[in-house]
């Protein structure tokens, strides 16, 4: 089962996040990201905007829902997430579980 981590309860735009990308060295600007299903080589391609991927693979996913913008981490190693709360402390907010616990 995949479990999620968010960055939230920050004072993020759009324009805050790009610049945050781009003075980033390890974060590179996403707007689709391609996989091959296992099974039948097929290649799958998802429609990704204003989201960001790191040199290990990581994607992190923009997200704005009425005005509320997160940050979402799909499957993080447990490895990752102390270079992920001070990421989301860095962008003002919060790093949460998919059942709302703080990390």
């Amino acid at each position: 089962m995949a479990y999620d981590l968010h960055i939230e309860k920050t004072n993020l735009d759009l324009e805050k996040w790009i610049n945050f990308i781009s003075e980033n060295s390890d974060l590179e600007i996403q707007h689709q990201v391609e996989v091959n299903n296992p099974f039948t080589d097929e290649v799958i391609i998802m429609q990704t905007p204003n989201s960001a991927v790191a040199g290990s693979g990581t994607i992190y996913q923009f997200k704005d829902r009425d005005n509320t913008i997160s940050i979402t981490i799909s499957n993080p190693k447990d490895k990752d997430i102390p270079s992920l709360k001070k990421m989301a402390i860095e962008l003002g907010g919060v790093l949460v579980g998919d059942e709302g616990e703080e990390y």
